[in-house]
């Protein structure tokens, strides 16, 4: 038996993308609404689909992190955060993802200006979530501290200087997923958002109406049409894509044809890409 182990190869560790944001948490106890994360520790989110089914010759099968993770009880905690708990621990690391430089940083008012525009479907939504939050967070933080430590200075001056107004189109988020009532991961906070005018949300349900709908068609038709153009040539504004290798493929296609068209041609269309790419304003992550 044991050389028999010894033949077999390392089971693969799994990635998942980090779908919180560290400055949400920071606002969080800042507003005394989440006392549950210690200041000089930080918590993680992950978006993790079960994979599990039946195959033809009705067979069950699983996936065997994603039905490991399920099936842990309560909270996690690394192995090495030092805590007496009797709850679920496992070892993770992090480490950088697919996606460069991000106007998320928001330490002056000017970046709050970069409006950005994701594009994702399924769990594809858990790097989106972490970007948006943390740019909602940040803004709200920074704000906080102009509010903070502002002076007598009259109220229209004051406000001209350090009041940052919102547009829905500064954070756009397109998802999809099969149905609405199984895959919308999500859903309750991304209405909260919309209804805050933090984000504005398109939706594509693939599997709820006879014609499929996919998240390309929802990006193409939006604002009749004008939204690829107004949002990444007027506004130069970020575009960030994620999930299936599939729709990923298809959003960019998508990108890349409606480019096309304004500026002579799909060369010129990839060539404008590669340079949002390089300023990290465009980028893909995607995974089977």
């Amino acid at each position: 038996m044991e050389a028999l182990l010894m033949l077999l190869p390392p089971m693969r560790t799994r990635d998942f993308s980090i779908a919180s944001a560290p400055s949400m948490n920071k606002l969080l106890r800042k507003l005394e609404i989440n006392q549950t994360v210690r200041k000089d520790s930080f918590s993680i989110a992950l978006c993790v689909a079960v994979v599990e089914g039946t195959t033809k010759r009705g067979r069950y099968y699983h996936g065997l992190c994603s039905k490991f993770l399920s099936q842990l009880d309560g909270d996690l905690h690394s192995i090495d955060n030092g805590l007496n708990s009797n709850q679920s621990k496992i070892q993770i690391w992090i480490r950088p993802g697919t996606f460069g430089k991000m106007p998320m940083h928001l330490t002056h008012p000017s970046s709050f200006q970069i409006p950005i525009l994701c594009v994702c479907g399924g769990t594809g939504v858990a790097p989106m979530r972490s970007l948006l939050l943390e740019r909602i967070a940040v803004r709200s933080l920074a704000l906080e501290e102009k509010d903070d430590t502002k002076n007598d200075f009259k109220m229209e001056e004051e406000t001209s200087q350090t009041t940052v107004s919102m547009d829905k189109n500064e954070n756009i988020l397109i998802f999809g997923c099969r149905k609405e009532n199984a895959d919308y991961y999500y859903q309750e906070e991304w209405e909260t958002l919309c209804k805050e005018n933090n984000i504005r949300m398109l939706t594509a349900f693939s599997q709820d109406q006879i014609q499929k709908i996919y998240v390309q068609k929802v990006l193409r038709e939006a604002d009749d049409g004008a939204l690829i153009a107004e949002h990444m040539l007027e506004r130069q504004g970020a575009v960030y894509i994620a999930g299936g290798p599939n729709m990923a493929r298809c959003v960019k296609q998508e990108l890349v044809e409606v480019l096309s068209d304004i500026l002579g041609g799909e060369k010129q269309a990839n060539k404008f890409l590669n340079k949002m790419q390089r300023i990290g304003r465009f980028n893909i992550e995607a995974w089977n």
